[in-house]
């Protein structure tokens, strides 16, 4: 039942893509449904070990198997199902579209500026220490490409194709898409819901992930083209933490 429990995030995020898309007329097609597999295998993928012992392959209290399971998947999802998810749409190329390394290189500076500035108007909601778990969890960027992989390139490009791309935001061509991505990456950090199905909604971590680092995250993906840029931007801000922690508490 836990790991039931912990599927909900995505459902939640899977409910909200279908009340769109019948809101916004659009035909549910083989998009969607892939959508939806990759989703919950994602999201299952990902908290399996976290029920089974015998499946962590890394024993730590971070959940290093799953990010492993959850990367393994993507790369499977890719290679499988290449015609709709090509790696160059999903993000994994080093092209750029035109124009866009200056923008995104401003952005992404100036955004971890904000996020080492704000870490210090917010220390109360941070960890006030760090344990060899945690440092090597925060300094390793294995965690950030898993969640950029999947969800700023698989997810988001599903999604684009489902609604298709025709809103201009800050020069990023964008959809519904980036919304419902952003969403699903708060309800991660900020919904938890026990074995017992009680929910619990951190309204702070929520705000922070969807309103700040997800929005931030796919604008770069949707403007650059890849993820390069976002993993950078998420990594950075996984350093920063770790950096305000260990040396300001």
């Amino acid at each position: 039942m836990h790991l039931l429990s912990e599927l909900v995030p995505a459902s939640i995020f899977l409910l909200t893509t279908l009340i769109v898309i019948v809101a916004a007329r659009v035909k549910i097609d083989a998009n969607f449904w892939l959508l939806v597999f990759i989703t919950f295998g994602y999201a299952f993928l990902l908290n399996l070990p976290r029920n089974f012992q015998e499946l962590q392959l890394v024993h730590s209290k971070w959940n290093w198997s799953g990010k492993i399971f959850a990367t393994l998947l993507a790369f499977g999802c890719i290679a499988i199902f290449k015609k709709r998810l090509s790696p160059a749409k999903v993000g994994l190329t080093t092209a750029f579209l035109p124009g866009s390394v200056k923008p995104c290189l401003i952005f992404t500076i100036v955004y971890l500026f904000i996020i080492g500035t704000g870490s210090f108007f917010f220390q109360g909601k941070l960890p006030h220490a760090m344990s060899m778990d945690d440092l090597l969890w925060n300094t390793t960027v294995l965690p950030d490409f898993s969640e950029e992989l999947m969800e700023r390139g698989i997810l988001l490009l599903l999604l684009d194709n489902i609604f298709s791309t025709d809103w201009i935001f800050f020069k990023a061509r964008v959809g519904p898409g980036i919304l419902l991505v952003c969403l699903l990456f708060g309800l991660e950090h900020g919904l938890l819901v026990n074995y017992q199905f009680k929910f619990a909604f951190d309204a702070f971590n929520f705000f922070r992930t969807f309103f700040v680092s997800a929005l931030a995250f796919t604008w770069l993906k949707e403007r650059s083209g890849n993820l390069i840029f976002p993993t950078i931007a998420h990594f950075g801000t996984e350093m920063i933490l770790t950096i305000v922690i260990s040396v300001f508490f």
